[in-house]
């Protein structure tokens, strides 16, 4: 996270100073982690809330006073993990000084701190911008961080789009349905083209993560959005109701509600334990009256 071509001359302003009840704070500390007989648990909760209350004054002096990169890289870790407002101030005055351009190191350090700064950050224009100019190895900094942390659709449907068939293309698939998921990102794109067109390997995997997707929303929230977003989940997991697979219908049949399971009906009857299944369910929702 620190890079000295970059940040090594980055002075911050403060007046701040340590005085003798800091240092003896400081001290006090020191022989409590490194004498005092606790065991590892201690000393990282210990740590832990010292880095929480280190001011920005404070920040900004131990800055400016080392010089070491393993300790700079500690306090720029600090400052990602804290929500402080001024800690986002610090990262983002840090990251105006890294140079635009095609130099790999400047690039994945770009897209480090774009994780603290931007939670719905454009992966796709800077995949975009490296393809045009022919940068494969800046393409693919920007693809591997978008696949891990974009909220865009139209990331993972150029993603998508850009695979060829041949061999490893099925590996690629799985791993964008399964980012793409895992970030909260339904693309009805990608997820119509796995109920027509996918592998068996595909069908299932879209329909495990949904049904775990599924399965959160309607157990840890009771928001009308999110009841929305239950409501869409559903509709697109039924569009695998016609597959053959008995993995797929067992999952359809775990997480479908009961006014939905005749859909899978038709499917379920080559499976009789899941055709039975549905049938329970389908009676205790008119039991509890749903």
């Amino acid at each position: 996270m620190y890079n000295s071509m970059f940040f090594d001359d980055v002075v911050f302003k403060t007046r701040w100073k340590p005085d003798m009840d800091y240092y003896s704070s400081m001290f006090a500390l020191f022989a409590d982690m490194s004498i005092a007989d606790h065991g590892w648990y201690y000393q990282s909760k210990k740590t832990d809330r010292w880095k929480e209350e280190v001011s920005e004054d404070t920040f900004k002096y131990m800055w400016n006073t080392f010089k070491d990169e393993k300790i700079r890289t500690g306090l720029i870790n600090m400052c990602i993990a804290s929500n402080n407002d001024w800690c986002n101030l610090i990262i983002n005055d840090l990251y105006k000084r890294i140079p635009v351009d095609f130099d790999e190191d400047s690039n994945i350090l770009r897209a480090r701190y774009i994780l603290k700064l931007d939670s719905d950050y454009d992966y796709l224009s800077e995949v975009t911008k490296a393809r045009i100019a022919n940068q494969d190895h800046i393409v693919r900094v920007w693809e591997r961080s978008g696949l891990a942390n974009s909220k865009r659709a139209s990331f993972y449907n150029f993603m998508w789009d850009s695979i060829s068939r041949g061999k490893g293309s099925v590996e690629k698939r799985l791993e964008i349905l399964k980012q793409s998921l895992k970030n909260e990102v339904y693309s009805e794109k990608i997820l119509n083209h796995c109920a027509k067109r996918g592998t068996k390997r595909i069908k299932r995997l879209a329909v495990e993560l949904l049904g775990d997707s599924l399965y959160s929303l309607r157990r840890y929230s009771n928001e009308d959005d999110e009841d929305a977003l239950a409501n869409f989940i559903e509709e697109k997991m039924l569009l695998f109701a016609g597959t053959d697979d008995a993995s797929i219908v067992e999952t359809l049949v775990e997480h479908i509600s009961a006014k939905n399971l005749p859909w899978v009906m038709p499917s379920a009857a080559n499976f009789p334990w899941l055709l039975r299944k549905i049938n329970r369910k389908i009676e205790r929702s008119k039991e509890d009256g749903f």
